[in-house]
């Protein structure tokens, strides 16, 4: 009886099983997933999100553009260095060169093979404002310089010098052939101190550039072609040596004339010829 009863239940558990499990597979049978989402099982909130993803590249539905195609050019090379007060004045004093007749060589050495501190007549320093090495003094005295058709040289414009370097301390060119007016650059020179233009070719009035170069100590205008009235105002600097005879002035002497501190030679300078 005991075993009928056993065998009695195991038959019924197992009848049970089938028919659950059926009943399982009908039901599965007759919900057939309509979308890729729901074979997934997604929500419609994951769905957008997940789309937002695919395509935009990120969350919270901002737009991101594509990146912008690689630029493999290389880039613009760097600008030229400005060019130093040394290489400025080395390129005026060659074109001075280039311009001017020199019948004694004294330029001979002003080359590509010789430094630009090694020139004949010309004296480097550094310049205090910018610590740079520049061209601090000319001395051109007994040179013989002329122009090409062997005429006077202008002190200033194309064939100029005096007005080309800012740097000068002292400009000495005692016979030559300069002329013209002297420069309006030379009173705004910071370190201009001393100027020799005498026997040379200079003519007119007394040049108004001397009295407002404010650094200037000494100077020398002798054996020039200079007329007119000596201004008083060149007794009113502060100058060591004035050197202005034997030129054509006309005037008597200033009535300041013994304020200057300078050591001066006159000569009579009203009757100079």
């Amino acid at each position: 009886m005991g075993k009928t009863k056993s065998l009695s239940f195991s038959f019924l558990a197992i009848t049970c099983a089938f028919v659950l499990h059926f009943q399982y597979i009908v039901l599965a049978q007759e919900h057939v997933a309509s979308s890729e989402s729901e074979a997934l099982g997604l929500t419609p909130e994951t769905k957008r999100e997940t789309l937002e993803i695919i395509i935009g590249g990120g969350g919270g539905g901002a737009y991101s553009p594509a990146p912008s195609p690689e630029n493999n050019c290389p880039p613009p090379p760097p600008p030229p260095c400005p060019p130093t007060r040394l290489e400025k004045a080395r390129a005026a004093l060659l074109k001075f060169k280039s311009l001017i007749n020199d019948p004694k060589g004294y330029t001979n050495n002003w080359n590509n093979n010789t430094e630009t501190c090694n020139f004949r007549g010309i004296l480097c320093g550094t310049f205090p404002v910018d610590n740079q090495q520049a061209v601090a003094g000319l001395d051109f005295n007994q040179a013989k310089f002329s122009s090409k058709d062997c005429t006077n040289i202008p002190l200033t414009g194309f064939t100029g010098i005096l007005d080309k370097l800012e740097e000068l301390t002292f400009f000495h060119v005692n016979s030559n052939n300069f002329s013209n007016q002297i420069p309006e650059a030379i009173t705004k020179y910071p370190f201009f101190y001393e100027l020799d233009l005498s026997n040379n070719k200079l003519s007119g009035p007394f040049p108004n550039e001397v009295l407002l170069s404010t650094k200037l100590v000494f100077l020398d205008l002798r054996f020039n072609f200079l007329t007119g009235s000596v201004p008083s105002q060149l007794f009113e600097k502060d100058l060591d040596v004035i050197f202005i005879n034997n030129n054509q002035f006309s005037q008597c002497l200033p009535a300041n004339f013994g304020s200057t501190p300078a050591r001066i030679n006159l000569k009579v300078v009203y009757l100079m010829k």
